[in-house]
């Protein structure tokens, strides 16, 4: 019995989002090898955890995409898009970037100045010996309670084993935090899915 528990195949490996149930959805929006919890500078996590998860990764969009669409069922009402500016630049650069989606809710930190600096300044991808800053992000929206980071996705190395996020979260309690990603565990198809 314990070698059919070990041996079974996760969920996302069997089926495509549009068939998984809303739990599954949120399972891997919030805890699959695509989605971690921001961990404070630290090393622990401070107060209620700040969830991650790899939003340019295809299954991570098409999750995302699944969720919005059945909340809008719910609703009775038409899908609530992301925000357009966002969506927009999605389509144009998801290729180029390495995508970073963080529940922040919309918070008052992003209205504050110097906590957008520290952001600008503080926030970066580290994969291997390589650390780049991100070269654009979104701000979480009244719709969107995610701020988009995008890094280059130019530097990463085919044989790198890791991303690694540092990042400055503007009015969240410890805004220092840090999320690791292993690339094998990203694996799709026997591709990388990031």
């Amino acid at each position: 019995m314990l070698l059919l528990f070990l041996a079974a195949v996760p969920f996302w490996q069997e089926k495509g989002p549009a068939e998984w149930t809303d739990i599954q959805i949120a399972q891997f929006l919030n805890d699959s090898p695509w989605a971690h919890p921001a961990k404070a500078a630290a090393g622990k996590v401070v107060g209620l955890p700040v969830q991650a998860y790899l939003a340019s990764s295809k299954m991570a969009e098409q999750a995302e995409k699944e969720r919005n669409r059945r909340a809008a069922l719910r609703r009775k009402t038409e899908e609530t898009p992301l925000a357009e500016e966002y969506r927009l630049w999605f389509e144009d650069n998801r290729k180029e970037n390495v995508i970073l989606a963080v529940r922040v809710g919309n918070n008052t930190g992003f209205s504050e100045e110097s906590e957008v600096r520290h952001m600008e300044e503080d926030s970066a991808m580290r994969s291997g010996h390589i650390k780049v800053k991100m070269s654009s992000y979104f701000p979480p929206t009244a719709s969107d309670p995610y701020v988009r980071f995008a890094f280059p996705r130019s530097v990463v190395q085919r044989q790198e084993t890791s991303l690694d996020f540092d990042l400055y979260l503007p009015g969240v309690p410890s805004p220092f935090r840090t999320v690791l990603f292993i690339v094998g565990d990203l694996m799709v198809d026997g591709k990388p899915d990031f």
